[in-house]
């Protein structure tokens, strides 16, 4: 599960762990937009596996974690609103 503060009404944490980085984009979004997940928990799953994966792999040059994260609050703020 994401240490990340997640928004009050996010229906279903069962869904935020590494299982969430071999749904589909589409299925994510249908999670995102009903709020079972939200999008700095999907982030958080990504990082997660990144971290784990990354050092043996070397396959990520530069991870722009910051960034995302910036941009998975906007987004949760975006869902959150209706928008």
């Amino acid at each position: 599960m994401s240490s990340a503060p997640s928004p009050p009404d996010v229906k279903d944490r069962s869904a935020s762990d590494a299982s969430l980085t071999r749904k589909s984009a589409r299925e994510l979004a249908r999670l995102i937009r009903t709020r079972a997940v939200s999008p700095v928990e999907v982030l958080d799953a990504y990082l997660t596996v990144i971290a784990a994966l990354n050092p043996k792999l070397n396959a990520i040059v530069t991870l722009a974690a910051e960034q995302a994260r910036d941009a998975a609050k906007r987004a949760e703020t975006a869902v959150m609103k209706g928008e």
